[in-house]
C-alpha cells in the first residue's frame, strides 16, 4: 500500500532580474527561453561590463578571482566583439566575396556603358554633323549623347532593382540587423550606379560634342 502523504518540499528561486534576448546558439537561430542559474558545474563563464578598453581589466579580474579562490583557473580572458567576430567569420568571408564580385561586375558595367555609348556616337556621326551644321550647340549635343545614355543605365537599374527584390530571400541568412529589402540600400544604390553611368557617358559625349560638322557631313 502507499506511504502517508507528504507535503512537498518548499523550493523557491529568488529571480535576480530578466534580461533581453542573448543569442548565444547563434545570430540567424532564434532565441528560445532560457533560465540561468547559479551552478556548482565546474566550468563557469563570467561576464563583466566595462567602460573602456575591456582587455585592460582582464588582468586585474583575473588576480581577483584568484584571490577569491586559488583553486579557481581562468583559461581565456577575451571581449565578447571577438567572439561575435569569431561567430561570423565565414559569412563575412562570404559577403567579401560578394562584395568583389559586385565591385568587378559594377567596372564592368561601367565599361560596357562606355563602349555602347562610343558606338552609338560612332554610329550617329552623320546624325551629329547635320545638328551641328543646323545650328545645334555643343551643349545640346552633349545633352543629347548623355541621355541616351542615361536612359539606358536607368533602364537596366530598374531591372535590376527588380531582380533584386525577387532574390533577397536568398540573403537572408547573411544580414543582421538589416531586411532585406532596406529602403536606404535600395535607394542609394540605384543613385551611384547612375552616377557611375553619367561618369562613363561623360568622354563619348565630350568626344561627340567636339567633333567636327564638315568631318562629320563627310563620314561614311
Amino acid at each position: 500500500m502507499p506511504g502517508p502523504l507528504r507535503p512537498r518540499e518548499d523550493k523557491r528561486i529568488l529571480i535576480a532580474g530578466v534580461v533581453g534576448d542573448v543569442r548565444d546558439l547563434g545570430l540567424d537561430e532564434p532565441t528560445p527561453p532560457t533560465l540561468y542559474m547559479v551552478s556548482s558545474s565546474s566550468r563557469m563563464t563570467l561576464l563583466v561590463k566595462t567602460a573602456g578598453d575591456p582587455m585592460q581589466l582582464a588582468a586585474p579580474i583575473r588576480d581577483a578571482i584568484h584571490r577569491a579562490d586559488p583553486e579557481i583557473a581562468v583559461v581565456k580572458a577575451a571581449p565578447v566583439a571577438q567572439y561575435v567576430a569569431d561567430s561570423l567569420a565565414r559569412r563575412r568571408f562570404a559577403m567579401l566575396l560578394l562584395g568583389c564580385f559586385a565591385f568587378i561586375s559594377l567596372v564592368l558595367a561601367a565599361i560596357g556603358i562606355y563602349g555602347v555609348l562610343a558606338y552609338l556616337v560612332s554610329q550617329g556621326t552623320r546624325e551629329i554633323g547635320i545638328r551641328m551644321a543646323l545650328g545645334a550647340p555643343r551643349n545640346a549635343i552633349l545633352s543629347l549623347v548623355v541621355s541616351r545614355g542615361i536612359v539606358l543605365a536607368a533602364g537596366g537599374v530598374a531591372i535590376g532593382v527588380l531582380g533584386a527584390l525577387l532574390l533577397t530571400r536568398l540573403m537572408r541568412g547573411l544580414l543582421f540587423g538589416v531586411k532585406p529589402t532596406d529602403a536606404v540600400t535600395f535607394c542609394v544604390i540605384p543613385l551611384l550606379l547612375l552616377m557611375i553611368s553619367l561618369a562613363a557617358t561623360s568622354i563619348p559625349a565630350r568626344r561627340a560634342s567636339q567633333v567636327d560638322p564638315a568631318e562629320c557631313l563627310r563620314y561614311d
